[in-house]
């Protein structure tokens, strides 16, 4: 089965409100945080995860042509990502509840 690892950003996109960050790994072999709500991505997780570096997080449209999954534990944790892990879901539906680690 597979899990869908969430972070939360802080300012998605310079829109002013935060929103899940699904992590993903995309065919470049880089994980990205995908959120939904906004339809947009960043490879700067970590900044935008920090209120005081939040700012910083360069944002993307998503594309429909990546080949992408779910990124695993041991590929957050090789980015040193999984200190901003919240939780984990078996989708990405927004109804979805995000169980603890």
């Amino acid at each position: 089965m597979e899990k869908y690892y969430v972070a939360m950003a802080i300012d998605v996109d310079n829109y002013g409100q935060s929103d899940y960050l699904y992590l993903l790994k995309i065919d470049g072999g880089v994980v990205i945080g995908y959120a939904a709500e906004f339809d947009s991505c960043t490879a700067d997780i970590e900044d935008s995860c920090v209120s005081e570096n939040a700012h910083e997080a360069k944002w993307f449209a998503w594309n429909d042509e990546w080949e992408w999954r779910p990124a695993t534990l041991d590929e957050i944790k090789v980015s040193k990502l999984d200190k901003y892990l919240i939780g984990v879901k078996k989708d990405m539906k927004l109804r979805t509840p995000i169980e603890p680690l």
